[in-house]
C-alpha cells in the first residue's frame, strides 16, 4: 500500500483551466486523493491505494495538464510517494 502527496504551482493566472482539470482528476482518481490545502493533495488512506493505483492516478493527472491547454503555466509539480503507515506496522 502507498501514500502519495502532490503539490503544484502555476506561474500565472492563465493556468486556471489546467488547475481546474488537475483538481477534477485528483478528486475522481482511483487513488482517493483529497485536498489538504491550496494546490496540495494527499491520498486519503481509506482504503489505502496500491502503488500502481497511485502511479496510474498521477499519470492521468499529468495527462490532464496537456488536455486542458496552457501547460506552460505550470511552474512545478512535486510528487512524494512512500509506503503507507499500515504497511509499516504503524497506526495513524
Amino acid at each position: 500500500m502507498a501514500r502519495a502527496i502532490i503539490r503544484y504551482s502555476f506561474d500565472r493566472e492563465d493556468g486556471k483551466a489546467v488547475r481546474a482539470e488537475m483538481r477534477k482528476r485528483l478528486r475522481t482518481s482511483d487513488a482517493g486523493f483529497r485536498e489538504r490545502g491550496t494546490a496540495s493533495w494527499e491520498t486519503s488512506g481509506e482504503p489505502e491505494p496500491s502503488v500502481q493505483q497511485v502511479l496510474d492516478a498521477i499519470r492521468w493527472v499529468l495527462e490532464g495538464i496537456t488536455t486542458a491547454g496552457d501547460a506552460d503555466a505550470l511552474d512545478h509539480i512535486w510528487i512524494y510517494i512512500d509506503q503507507a503507515a499500515s504497511a509499516q506496522g504503524l497506526s495513524n
